[in-house]
């Protein structure tokens, strides 16, 4: 059939995960995952027209878990390819007005830590 107005022509996704012993107390725990969306543009509409970039976003997780799960401390690494996939709307009225644009977060890499309790 034919492709929905404002919707990309592909999108895949990928994600990973692996989990190992950091000797008798700890817990290792590695993940990533990717996701691809083609570049998108509308049809000319008479209100507005829609335009946006592909995009290849990347992610990757690396944490140290406590055996009894009390504690977890993670590394991790949000849209590491660093993309920053432009979405743009122009609406077409009078007088023009200028575009406007919306980007994706940027990389960034940060530590998490968490603690349960009962």
């Amino acid at each position: 059939g034919a492709r929905l107005i404002d919707s990309p022509e592909y999108t895949f996704g990928a994600s990973g995960a692996y989990q190992f012993a950091l000797g008798d107390r700890l817990n290792g725990k590695l993940g990533i995952s990717a996701s691809y969306v083609s570049k998108l543009l509308s049809a000319p509409q008479p209100i507005e027209r829609n335009y946006a970039d592909s995009l290849l976003l990347g992610n990757a997780r690396f944490a140290i878990e406590s055996r009894n799960s009390a504690w977890t401390a993670a590394l991790f690494v949000n849209n590491f390819t660093d993309e920053d996939g432009a979405v743009e709307y122009n609406a077409i009225v009078f007088p023009p007005l200028p575009p406007i644009a919306s980007r994706v977060r940027p990389r960034t890499v940060g530590v998490q830590f968490e603690y349960r309790y009962e």
